[in-house]
């Protein structure tokens, strides 16, 4: 499957199918016509590179940053610092709980024995976390 198509299904996903965004304000808020938005969704267009910051600006649903980010080396973390006044143990236990979280979204992805593309974004999205606590964690022992 192209990048183009699993795109233009997390657009379905997040605008149409879950109606997790109205996709009347993206349109608004991203400059693109309501028609051209529809047509990112259904796969009939594909949607310019840029509009992957623009989408994100409208919605602020990091899931547009990690789809393009996920094929690569990179990490996608927050910008500010963790918090200042965490032990190397309280990081530490943070990176705990994150794994337990992320073991926890495996075994209830994998009860039926099969992984849909939904259950795929969750167990990414808890790696992002348990690498984010494990970065806060490396972070507080160069202090």
């Amino acid at each position: 499957m192209t990048g183009h198509i699993k795109f233009n299904q997390l657009l379905y996903e997040k605008l149409i199918g879950t109606d997790q965004h109205s996709i009347k304000m993206v349109a608004r808020k991203t400059g693109t016509s309501l028609s051209t938005l529809y047509k990112y969704c259904e796969g009939t267009y594909n949607p310019p590179a840029e509009f992957v910051s623009k989408i994100y600006n409208a919605t602020g649903d990091v899931d547009f940053l990690d789809f393009i980010i996920n094929d690569t080396d990179k990490l996608l973390i927050d910008k500010q610092k963790g918090d200042a006044d965490k032990t190397v143990v309280e990081e530490a236990l943070d990176v705990a709980g994150a794994c337990g979280k992320l073991i926890a979204t495996v075994q209830e992805a994998m009860e039926d024995k099969k992984m849909t593309p939904s259950e795929k974004t969750c167990i990414e999205k808890s790696i992002n976390r348990a690498q984010k606590e494990l970065e806060d964690l490396r972070e507080r022992i160069k202090e």
